[in-house]
């Protein structure tokens, strides 16, 4: 049984432009690319405790299958592979992509399903 991949996210692949004059990295991304997605590999949040702080950490991971899966090609990622500063939104909200995918390709268990998980975090406030 294989899942379909149903969600829409949408992937700003990251396009550093150069250097500024004081040698800082000129960021600048894509035009984002509606790719699919499996499912939520987790979210949580972690709000401060204390009042008056106002910053709140996101984390959260999709599922996505690889190019070169066995699944049917339009629920495959395509283009470029995510990589660290891109940034996906999904469902309005944008998140930044955190290290390369992790592969389960390599399981303990016997599995006909290879995907990736993409890693995302959003900081608030």
């Amino acid at each position: 049984m294989v899942i379909p991949a149903l969600f829409d996210v949408e992937h700003h692949s990251y396009a550093g432009v150069g250097e500024n004059a004081h040698g800082n990295e000129i960021d600048q991304w894509a035009a984002p690319v509606v790719k699919k997605f499996i499912t939520w590999a987790d979210y949580s949040t972690s709000e401060p405790s204390l009042a008056g702080h106002e910053r709140d950490l996101v984390t959260a991971g999709i599922l996505v299958y690889p190019p070169d899966g066995s699944v049917p090609a339009e629920w495959r990622w395509f283009g470029a592979t995510p990589k660290p500063k891109d940034k996906m939104r999904i469902d309005g909200d944008l998140f930044e992509v955190v290290g390369q995918p992790v592969r389960a390709d390599k399981a303990w268990f016997n599995t006909s399903i290879l995907n990736w998980r993409i890693n995302l975090k959003q900081v608030n406030g």
